[in-house]
């Protein structure tokens, strides 16, 4: 997992033991971790190589079928629509989850992580 913020550093990486959670080498145990919250993060990332392939392989593949058997006309609007949802496809939704537990002395921590490292994590929750 990954630390992205808090009183531990900026970055770094976080491991989680059977008893404790192991951030940058430090060991913060189940009975010091105070308060803990999960949210869930999206967003959307643009992808080149889906961009690339779909640039030279499915737009020909959709556009060259359609232009011998029914025309130029048809090549070109075929194509134009393969083209735009290349365009929509490019786009990547990306989720994760991001932790921040707050210790017993008052120190935070954000950990980046997927869904079930959040689940392993919540098990260190007080509640």
């Amino acid at each position: 997992m990954k630390l992205i913020g808090g009183s531990y550093g900026a970055d770094g990486k976080v491991e989680i033991g059977s008893s404790n959670i192991i951030v940058n080498g430090r060991m913060i145990g189940r009975s010091k971790v105070k308060s803990m919250e999960t949210r869930q993060h999206s967003q959307r990332e643009f992808s080149a190589i889906t961009l690339i392939v779909g640039l030279f392989l499915f737009v020909p593949l959709c556009a060259l079928p359609a232009g011998f058997f029914f025309g130029d006309l048809a090549a070109l609007l075929v194509g134009l629509a393969a083209f735009v949802f290349t365009m929509f496809a490019t786009f990547d939704h990306v989720e994760s989850r991001i932790v921040t537990i707050t210790t017993d002395e008052d120190k935070t921590l954000s950990i980046q992580c997927n869904k079930k490292e959040a689940q392993r994590l919540q098990s260190f929750s007080p509640n």
